[in-house]
């Protein structure tokens, strides 16, 4: 059984510039005056709830795209990455219990 569930609101960081705005996928910030020339790392973040009845299941997130590269952590820890503009990606995870 696959069940799907779209996580459309995030909150998006440019630490370098002191940044931060709630944002809706997909997103760019090369359209907002206050981001549009900066080159550099930011970071998306959001949180979801899995269902305890994926306990011990394969998870797959899936990403629509990233312009370049993406690096994705559940929970802090890092599970995949991709690079190519504006591709699809996606990794999956075995849902651990959480401590």
């Amino acid at each position: 059984m696959r069940e799907k569930y779209v996580l459309s609101d995030w909150e998006f960081e440019i630490g370098k510039l002191d940044y931060r705005a709630k944002v809706k996928v997909p997103h760019t910030w090369n359209v907002c005056e206050e981001t549009q020339h900066y080159r550099g790392k930011a970071e998306y973040r959001t949180a979801a709830y899995i269902n305890e009845k994926f306990k011990g299941r394969k998870v797959i997130l899936c990403f629509g795209a990233a312009y370049h590269t993406a690096e994705v952590t559940v929970n802090g820890a890092y599970v995949g990455a991709h690079s190519g503009s504006g591709s699809s990606q996606g990794v999956s995870r075995r849902r651990r219990r959480r401590r």
